[in-house]
């Protein structure tokens, strides 16, 4: 009996923002360094699960799907996102009764690599990430959020993307 009166008083304060979600959408994908930089629509999965209205636990992964091709002098260079990846905390905070801003703090993966006639080239590494963003609810189970994140930035290279996805909690 104790057991059934808990369940029913947690299940009452439970706001319809808790629980587990899932997100995809696209992100524009910038890569930087001192000799140049390349831009790539990556696509991106995101599941989280939502503490509290203020608190949520989130991964998320993209790949580029098709290489971004430019040249370097009159080199030919096909790049890409082999991955993108991070863990951290999502922090929100209510703006209206269907919107909300939030902050992620975390931590990031990325990997990039290049080909040319010449040879290939790649990287990947592991740095603290944030970023923030907006999500607009189209009723109780459903959203879309816009954001900008930054992956990496350290030693002159940075990874960073601004994103919109749709999202459906459970």
């Amino acid at each position: 009996m104790v057991a059934v009166a808990f369940s029913s008083i947690v299940s009452a304060q439970e706001s319809p923002n808790t629980g587990a979600y899932f997100e995809a959408g696209v992100m524009y994908a910038r890569y930087e360094e001192t000799n140049g930089w390349f831009t790539s629509a990556v696509p991106i999965a995101r599941v989280g699960y939502s503490v509290n209205e203020w608190l949520a636990i989130e991964a998320m992964i993209g790949s580029s799907i098709v290489d971004t091709s430019f040249y370097a002098g009159t080199t030919l260079v096909n790049a890409r996102f082999d991955y993108l990846s991070s863990v951290g905390g999502k922090f929100s905070v209510p703006i209206s009764s269907s919107a909300q801003a939030y902050a992620r703090l975390g931590m990031a993966s990325g990997g990039v690599s290049a080909d040319t006639a010449y040879g290939s080239a790649w990287a990947r590494s592991i740095s603290p990430s944030y970023g923030v963003g907006l999500q607009f609810d189209l009723n109780s189970t459903q959203y879309i959020s816009v954001d900008y994140t930054s992956f990496y930035n350290k030693d002159g290279v940075s990874m960073s993307g601004a994103s919109a996805t749709y999202g459906i909690r459970f």
